[in-house]
């Protein structure tokens, strides 16, 4: 009886943990993606072929 119960209260931390540990990796996931630097794009594709479309860059 007393190793059934210790088992299930091992269980209920063990889901616990995983459960917080996933929600973690998510956060940190969410965060990194946020935090990627993003500019004007290098080159520039269009149309179903993928065709490369050029643009005049803007030096002043």
């Amino acid at each position: 009886m007393n190793k059934q119960i210790a088992m299930n209260r091992l269980c209920c931390i063990l889901a616990e943990m995983n459960a917080r540990n996933r929600q973690k990796e998510k956060s940190l996931a969410r965060m990194e993606h946020a935090r990627l630097e993003r500019g004007n794009p290098v080159r520039v594709y269009e149309g179903m072929r993928f065709v490369r479309r050029f643009e005049h860059s803007r030096n002043n």
